[in-house]
């Protein structure tokens, strides 16, 4: 899959939206994930709010991700350094306005492991 507004006009990352429905499990052990290998670049929002999500290699991905967790290790692992999520997508431009919620998704200020 590409979507890439690299030169085109009124083009947003919101505009490519991926919904992540598959439900983690432990009998049998199942974490669904959404993974960006290599040096790919991918414009979109993302809501998985049960998988796991990684950016590995030198890939870059542009809009939002909403998700349970962020690999750091095996073939889906964010093995970089580098910055891999750049948080560009307002509220409005997913058709949504939440109550008591900024108008702007902002950058990540802080993040933390969730045990289960």
């Amino acid at each position: 899959m590409v979507h890439n507004c690299t030169g085109v006009s009124g083009c947003k990352p919101t505009d490519f939206q991926i919904y992540g429905y598959a439900v983690k499990t432990t009998s049998p052990n199942f974490t669904p994930q959404i993974c960006l290998i290599g040096n790919n670049e991918l414009e979109a929002f993302i809501y998985a709010k049960e998988y796991t999500v990684g950016v590995g290699g030198t890939g870059v991905v542009r809009g939002t991700i909403w998700a349970d967790a962020w690999s750091t290790s095996g073939g889906c692992g964010s093995n970089t350094s580098n910055i891999v999520v750049e948080q560009s997508a307002r509220w409005t431009d997913l058709g949504l306005q939440p109550k008591n919620t900024p108008s702007i998704l902002r950058n990540i200020a802080s993040w933390q492991r969730k045990q289960r």
